[in-house]
């Protein structure tokens, strides 16, 4: 997987925006302070590996990933007390946990938590045992996502919305609904590799404390429902590059102009800290880059 987000890049990073394969380009807020700039959850294959370990979080759009589109797993019980959870964490194109510098971000504006659920309407089992009919529709009502925004050591922000799941057999209308979560940021700063991470929980009731919730609803996810959360940054390069670092890493830079690097330069992308693995790959797209550029003109 690591290596289809890196070779991603290297393509992102090669053609203009405009041309971006309808890619959702960074978004600003108009005032020239600061970008909205959107990072993408990469789901595993099931809703249980998602809910056992942190989900990775990185600047690469979800293409092409399937929808999860599958329910939380809890009892088809009345109200448990369990309440589902999943963890996005930022992490670099080597697993490495981000951002690589410091960010710094606009606190005059919330970021956002972008999640995707539908109502899925699950009987319970007949008396003779056999197991529910998966019905595809249904409602859920008050369904609340939570989200808190968060480094190894600090409350980065908070923030939650509920909305009232209704939706219709796929033949009338999927009814997926988008969860746009404002988080109202409490730090302006994340230092470099804190671990930022935001943790999400859902549920659809809350009584003095204590929450729960139903499985009447889907988590969609993938290339159609691109889950993610969108920081305003001062700095959207922090997320690449390490503080006091040179312009741009010498790996980018080999992407978007091999004929641009000096010997030393050259041998620094081969050679250098990113370690053997990252240095060959670094090679071996800038040698891509050259022959794609030799037949394209």
């Amino acid at each position: 997987m690591r290596w289809l987000l890196l070779a991603s890049l290297a393509v992102f990073l090669i053609l203009p925006a405009s041309a971006s394969a309808g890619l959702p380009a960074t978004e600003t807020d108009g005032t020239g302070t600061a970008e909205l700039t959107w990072l993408y959850a990469h789901w595993p294959a099931s809703i249980g590996e998602a809910q056992r370990a942190p989900i990775p979080m990185d600047e690469i759009y979800p293409d092409e990933e399937p929808d999860l589109s599958e329910g939380p797993g809890l009892p088809a019980t009345s109200l448990t007390g369990q309440v589902p959870q999943f963890t996005y964490q930022l992490t670099d194109f080597f697993g490495n946990v981000g951002p690589m510098g410091t960010l710094h971000m606009d606190t005059g504006q919330p970021a956002v938590l972008r999640f995707y659920m539908s109502a899925d309407q699950t009987p319970w089992p007949s008396a003779a045992g056999a197991p529910p009919e998966d019905l595809d529709h249904g409602v859920a009502p008050r369904v609340t996502v939570q989200a808190r925004l968060l480094t190894t050591q600090t409350l980065v922000g908070h923030g939650s919305l509920t909305q009232d799941l209704v939706s219709l057999p796929e033949e009338l209308g999927q009814g997926v609904h988008t969860f746009e979560v404002p988080i109202t940021l409490e730090a302006n700063q994340v230092p470099a590799r804190s671990g930022l991470r935001v943790e999400i929980s859902i549920h659809q009731v809350d009584q003095a404390g204590v929450r729960a919730t139903q499985p009447l609803y889907n988590v969609h996810t993938g290339e159609q429902h691109p889950t993610g959360l969108a920081l305003p940054l001062m700095n959207p390069e922090g997320l690449l590059l390490e503080d006091g670092a040179r312009d741009e890493p010498l790996a980018v830079q080999a992407v978007r102009d091999p004929g641009g690097l000096d010997d030393e330069d050259r041998e620094l992308v081969r050679m250098g800290a990113s370690g053997t693995l990252g240095a060959a790959l670094a090679t071996a797209m800038v040698s891509l880059v050259q022959l794609g550029r030799r037949f394209l003109g």
